[in-house]
């Protein structure tokens, strides 16, 4: 995204020149750049499915980078907050019926809106993405999970409004996912979040396992990580995997014509730990990839799983949450006390 405004790109729309463009036109092409496990876990849905996964990443990624916009322009004249507001306005104005002057957002909150999605839930999204425009530092795992709940767990609830599916048990189940790969995706990207002065590590883990942000700060410039180090991210992996496992309750209980996709994304995005840990657990320097051979290899490995647990779930004999994925740790699966909850606030 460029410092230019939506304004100049798009005459007549109400917003003010601050507002990044960063609105792209082939939205398969802006999906593909910009996210390679989930677009390749995409291609799995049926074309019109796909569109709609487009159209939602190509908005959660927009008012993402409104904010990162701030840190990378590095001008007085960018200001992120008016930006973001400027957005979430033209949004709900959107959601509303009003034109945006932006086909595939007037398409999304249509359809959204058709789906009885509730602006409320989109709200969540905004509010987690607002708490990165300062400086940024968790101290507790369940304000770790607040966040992961909002610019994660609300995007596979939204996915389920927009793909039908409309139980509060499976919406449960969809959070539990996005919550799981949120904390993948922090574990991704702690070096480059510190970069950008956030730290989402929460500071309870950080002092229980005898660690400050000023060690990681060393670890990042020294390139020596630390076994302390380590184990933090061991507890953040089971974490995350614990939820990873919870959310195949629901996946087999999708509709077939999107239960695959799914289905691989959730292998392929829990296949980052793997890639973390070839890496010798350094996220500060290295940045973990999954190379296409083994993305297909993940592929294959969730279509075999799902079609197994399918199978065992016709005939009564599944038992979803104690039969990780093979090459995978076994972790324990999430409380009773589930945080995920469609209905959940901090």
């Amino acid at each position: 995204m460029d410092s230019n405004s939506v304004r100049s790109a798009l005459p007549g729309t109400s917003l003010p020149a601050v507002v990044p463009t960063g609105v792209p036109t082939d939205l398969n092409q802006y999906f593909k750049h910009h996210s390679r496990s989930f677009s390749f876990a995409a291609r799995f849905f049926t074309a019109s499915d796909r569109e709609r996964v487009c159209r939602l990443y190509a908005f959660c990624r927009i008012t993402d980078d409104i904010v990162d916009e701030a840190e990378k322009s590095g001008t007085p004249q960018y200001d992120a907050q008016e930006a973001i507001a400027a957005w979430k306005q033209l949004v709900r104005q959107s959601f509303d019926g009003t034109p945006s002057g932006i086909p595939w957002l007037d398409q999304l909150m249509r359809e959204s809106r058709a789906a009885q999605t509730p602006f409320e839930l989109i709200g969540e999204l905004f509010k987690g993405v607002e708490s990165d425009l300062t400086t940024v530092r968790v101290s507790t795992e369940e304000e770790l999970d607040a966040y992961a709940y909002r610019v994660g767990s609300v995007v596979g609830i939204w996915m389920c409004y927009l793909l039908g599916v409309q139980s509060a048990r499976m919406h449960d189940f969809a959070a539990a996912l996005g919550s799981a790969m949120q904390i993948t995706n922090i574990l991704r990207d702690v070096g480059q979040d510190l970069d950008a002065n956030r730290v989402y590590i929460p500071a309870v883990l950080l002092s229980r396992y005898g660690l400050t942000i000023d060690d990681v700060v060393e670890m990042k410039r020294s390139g020596s990580i630390s076994e302390n180090y380590v184990a933090l991210l061991r507890h953040l992996m089971d974490t995350a995997d614990s939820r990873y496992e919870r959310a195949w309750e629901g996946l087999v209980r999708l509709p077939p014509r999107f239960g695959l996709a799914a289905s691989i994304a959730s292998g392929v995005y829990r296949g980052i730990h793997r890639e973390i840990i070839r890496n010798r657990y350094n996220n500060l320097t290295r940045r973990a990839r999954t190379s296409s051979t083994r993305k297909l290899l993940l592929a294959m490995t969730s279509w075999c799983r799902l079609r197994e647990l399918r199978r065992d779930l016709s005939s009564g004999r599944a038992n979803v949450t104690e039969r990780p994925i093979p090459g995978q740790s076994r972790f324990s699966p999430l409380a009773e006390k589930n945080p995920f909850n469609h209905s959940y606030r901090d």
